[in-house]
């Protein structure tokens, strides 16, 4: 028999009724009781990390290519996409999916003289729904048809 098992059976079934065998046994139960909610909350904490890190990604995507324009601010030069670089990220068997995008920031005003600081994101028809289909709350999707430009907002 080893060791460790003769001194917890020793503990555990102690046949005298005293006082120290109760406190051992609400320190056994005590121990048993915290680390069974320190494991339940790193659970915890490990699907909210999941589920964070997978609302980042469907809304700026794991890659970002730009173009390196040497500014701090949010807006970017664009990149010609015609001169074969998506047919090539096409081709990556671990590309699942590329999609176009713009970034632009604005000042919006409202009625009460209230100026706040925004960043509007312009996609087109090849962007990809299902990563914001359960995250539409209220409302619905835009409208992307022939049209190439919408009058629509979709509000975070």
């Amino acid at each position: 028999m080893n060791f460790s098992k003769f001194i917890s059976k020793r503990i555990w079934y102690n046949s005298s009724s005293t006082f120290s065998s109760l406190i051992n046994k609400i320190a056994i139960a005590g121990i048993a009781l915290g680390i069974s909610i320190i494991l339940l909350s790193f659970l915890i904490l490990n699907g909210f990390k999941n589920e964070i890190k997978n609302k980042i990604y469907s809304f700026s995507g794991h890659y970002t290519l730009s173009k390196y324009s040497g500014g701090l601010g949010y807006k970017e030069n664009p990149i010609n996409l015609n001169k074969g670089l998506n047919s090539v990220l096409g081709q990556l068997e671990y590309v699942k999916h590329t999609q176009p995008y713009v970034l632009s920031p604005v000042l919006l005003k409202s009625n009460s003289e209230d100026i706040e600081g925004v960043l509007f994101k312009g996609i087109n028809h090849d962007f990809n729904l299902e990563s914001f289909r359960d995250k539409i709350i209220e409302g619905k999707w835009l409208e992307l048809g022939v049209n190439p430009y919408s009058k629509q907002v979709l509000i975070s």
